[in-house]
């Protein structure tokens, strides 16, 4: 599934510093606009801690306490770190979690009016969910834009649209979408998406794909809206549409290149498929790359498999360490062992032993390799 096909934009990709990710293995995920944080050095555990305290922070901490805005939020998750240990448990406390963790708790209930939700004066309740809470503090919604939003109050979303609120106009357009207005929904996004909105950009071009409103998709396109060329290359695909594909991917296209190199993989047409990718790839392009080394791989072309490894192209080199693998070709993977390549490395061992060379498999993993390329003994 493509990142645009999610219903949220992530922001952050947190993964550890093992040797399986390429060192290209973030620029996809940059190009969509995540940033890959890196765990601790030498701290396997600190993934699975991370994932405790958060689950922590959730049950005993944000289950309990009603988040306005992210200076409230920051002040609470800094209020709770004195009293968390280090296994990521919060310490019991014989004082109500609300004196703790915000002193102006009781002041910001008492002047601020309850909001009413199918009847019941219930804004405590129904600012208990998780994602409703994260999603007003971290992005920056107020809890009355995302209740009247529940509500469908149109009236009031639009006066506070009208009057500068992002993201009232942004859930108008959601609550307009719903109910079937699509043409309203998407008046209400185009300014916005004129004026440079990435989010309202994103959801104007879902709606103009959805209505089949190619004119205008390619319009703005060809402006330069990243979203739009998504859209209108993923319509283009599904209608067939190679010869405009084809003009696009000549246009200098990004989009329409890598959806025409994926409808003529599906039809069969690999060397149709790699031709497209290959001059992408070439310019730095990871999703091409990515794409023109699998294609490779099933066509088991190790000669320019090798090519584009040597030149640094780390998905062909990660592809021709598979295919050498699957063909047990011991050689070819002591080659690149004696290169430097950890990936073979790590391979080698396994095809020795699926050859019954457990022996020499396990001297490999002991002792490693001679200056000549043979396995060493001790």
């Amino acid at each position: 599934m493509d990142l645009e096909d999610a219903s949220c934009r992530a922001r952050y990709l947190i993964r550890d510093r093992d040797g399986k990710f390429p060192a290209l293995f973030g620029t996809i995920p940059a190009d969509a606009g995540i940033e890959t944080v890196l765990s601790g050095v030498r701290m396997p555990r600190m993934n699975s801690i991370m994932e405790r305290w958060v689950q922590t922070c959730r049950r005993e901490l944000l289950d309990r306490t009603l988040i306005w805005n992210q200076p409230h939020l920051l002040h609470v998750l800094g209020s709770s770190s004195s009293s968390t240990t280090g296994t990521g448990r919060i310490r019991a406390s014989r004082t109500p979690a609300r004196s703790s963790h915000c002193p102006c708790r009781s002041r910001l209930l008492t002047k601020t009016p309850a909001f009413t939700y199918d009847g019941a004066t219930d804004s405590v309740e129904y600012f208990m969910s998780i994602n409703m809470r994260l999603r007003a503090a971290w992005m920056g919604f107020s809890a009355r834009t995302a209740l009247l939003a529940d509500r469908g109050n149109v009236d009031e979303l639009r006066d506070r649209a009208d009057a500068g609120d992002r993201f009232a106009a942004l859930r108008l357009a959601d609550v307009l979408a719903e109910r079937g207005n699509l043409d309203e929904a998407t008046q209400v996004l185009r300014p916005r998406a004129d004026a440079g909105d990435r989010d309202a950009a994103r959801d104007l071009a879902g709606l103009l794909a959805d209505r089949g409103k190619v004119d205008e998709l390619r319009d703005r396109a060809d402006a330069g809206d990243r979203d739009a060329a998504v859209r209108l290359a993923r319509v283009l695909a599904d209608r067939g549409d190679l010869d405009e594909l084809r003009n696009r991917t000549e246009a200098g296209d990004r989009e329409a290149a890598l959806r025409l190199a994926d409808v003529l993989t599906d039809r069969g047409d690999l060397d149709g498929a790699a031709q497209v990718l290959r001059p992408r790839a070439d310019t730095g392009d990871p999703a091409a790359a990515m794409r023109l080394a699998d294609l490779l791989a099933d066509r088991s072309d190790v000669e320019e498999l090798r090519n584009r490894a040597d030149v640094g192209d780390a998905y062909a080199a990660g592809q021709l360490v598979k295919v050498l693998t699957d063909r047990g070709n011991l050689d070819g993977l002591l080659t690149l062992v004696n290169a430097g390549d950890k990936s073979a490395g790590t391979r080698l061992p396994d095809l020795l032993a699926q050859q019954d060379r457990g022996e020499e498999a396990e001297r490999l993993r002991r002792f490693g390799l001679n200056p000549d390329g043979s396995i060493a003994y001790a």
